[in-house]
């Protein structure tokens, strides 16, 4: 029961809307429009760095994302690195899902809100990033799983 709670805790706070830290080289455009987030993988784009949460996973030298083939992105670290955060949430969601089935089995009936959100990646990009970065990036992030995408804003 105490693994139950404790789980359900991680998961909760988890999808909690939470305060980003932005570094000082990435300029968000301006928007009016709000939407909250859930259960979501931070992605940052700038200039000269990707990174996801914190973790760097390739350089960005004149408007080219080094050590990334187009042509083949799944051999890209920033493919992998999205897989592997993939393949862990699902792996400890299911064991939610199982723990969460044997308490309903025996009458305690906790219900978790875990499956009825899928997982979306929340997208920091720097306005001055070409087209062409953001779309091979947002590409990539979709062949992973990913298909749901927010831009971040600030706000006019």
């Amino acid at each position: 029961m105490f693994t139950i709670i404790v789980f359900f805790l991680l998961f909760s706070y988890a999808e909690k809307p939470d305060e980003v830290q932005l570094n000082s080289n990435i300029d968000l455009p301006s928007s009016s429009s709000q939407s909250d987030y859930e259960n979501t993988i931070k992605v940052f784009l700038s200039p000269d760095t990707l990174k996801i949460e914190d973790q760097t996973v390739a350089n960005i030298r004149q408007g080219k994302i080094m050590d990334f083939d187009p042509n083949n992105p799944r051999n890209s670290r920033l493919y992998k690195t999205l897989e592997k955060i993939r393949k862990d949430r699902l792996e400890l969601q299911e064991k939610m899902n199982l723990q969460e089935t044997d308490t309903q089995k025996g009458g305690a009936g906790l219900v978790s809100s875990v499956n009825k959100n899928k997982p979306q990646v929340l997208f920091f990009c720097d306005k001055s990033v070409p087209f062409k970065v953001i779309n091979s990036v947002m590409k990539t992030i979709g062949m992973v799983g990913y298909p749901n995408m927010q831009f971040a804003v600030t706000g006019e």
